[in-house]
């Protein structure tokens, strides 16, 4: 957490906004409304890598298998996710892996 966010909680609490002793709901309130605030500031969006398919040779080491169209650089700590693919065509792939970006 921002350290001017937690300055911001504590001067609140010394003066007394929570009560005295500090109700832990009303702390906990405060809290939820400044990291709603901050999570409406970030623009969710997924990033594409590539699609991934089933090999069709029988392997234990591949659950699937793909290619990226162009070079990547995906940030340390990124999260990764793959989503089922729904698609009707019998050549599209069976997952699509994506990255997700967060920003201000």
């Amino acid at each position: 957490m921002q350290t001017e966010y937690i300055a911001e909680m504590k001067r609140r609490t010394e003066l007394g906004e929570f009560g005295t002793p500090a109700n832990i709901d009303l702390v906990n309130d405060a809290w939820t409304k400044i990291l709603e605030e901050e999570l409406a500031k970030k623009e969710t969006r997924f990033e594409d890598i590539s699609g991934l398919w089933v090999p069709k040779r029988e392997s234990v080491k591949v659950a699937f298998e793909g290619r990226t169209r162009e070079n990547l650089e995906i940030p340390k700590g990124s999260k990764l996710i793959a989503f089922y693919n729904k698609s009707e065509s019998e050549g599209a792939p069976h997952l699509n892996l994506v990255w997700v970006v967060n920003e201000n």
